[in-house]
């Protein structure tokens, strides 16, 4: 994994963060957290 600044992220980590909220797995938060 490489270390990227923070609110940088990349599409893939959009996309993953997409999925991941409307399969429900986690909460806003949590992957605000992330």
């Amino acid at each position: 994994m490489t270390r990227r600044k923070r609110r940088n992220h990349s599409a893939e980590f959009k996309v993953k963060v997409a999925l991941a909220a409307i399969k429900g797995d986690h909460t806003l938060a949590e992957l605000s957290t992330q």
